[in-house]
């Protein structure tokens, strides 16, 4: 067993083949984000904003639309452009768990986004509001590597259509 350092997440694979598919947007002035943060595009001024934690605030709030290809800090004006991957409900993922150790039986089971300081965590402690949708635990395809003890475990998840779909306000 190993407490592994989370990171931000990865983009894996896609199940129907596709590449990850780039597109340059407007961000807002104020906004940071690490590589790998997951991000949501406002409907209201259509600029990119960083996920937040999955929370009451409603399924536009959780919106997930893209992923960040590198990182972002802060300018002063909307009018940065910066190339994003876009996500799709096919794309798969690889995540850190926030605070635990992942099991087979969390297969096809949903949970919460956490972004603590940047950083962006799978929360399988709550399972009210839900964004992704664990594929397996790493450990299953590379056991080589991570083991099915390990705290901070790595996850492979799909964002829900949910939140893809979801208009952030």
């Amino acid at each position: 067993m190993a407490a592994l350092t989370p990171v931000n997440p990865a983009w894996v694979r896609n199940t129907g083949g596709a590449f990850l598919e780039r597109k340059t947007h407007l961000v807002d002035g104020e906004a940071v984000w690490y590589a790998g943060a997951f991000l949501k595009q406002k409907i209201a001024d259509g600029l990119l904003y960083e996920a937040s934690t999955s929370a009451a605030s409603g399924v536009a709030a959780d919106a997930i639309t893209h992923i960040a290809l590198s990182d972002l800090t802060a300018q002063t004006v909307d009018t940065t452009l910066v190339e994003v991957g876009v996500v799709t409900a096919e794309d798969i993922f690889e995540i850190n768990s926030k605070s635990a150790a992942v099991t087979r039986a969390s297969n096809g089971a949903s949970y919460g986004l956490d972004v603590t300081s940047h950083l962006h965590t799978i929360d399988t402690t709550n399972a009210t509001h839900r964004v992704l949708r664990v594929v397996q635990p790493t450990w299953a395809e590379r056991d080589f590597q991570d083991n099915s003890a390990d705290t901070l475990a790595r996850v492979m998840v799909r964002v829900l259509a949910a939140a893809i779909d979801a208009q952030a306000a």
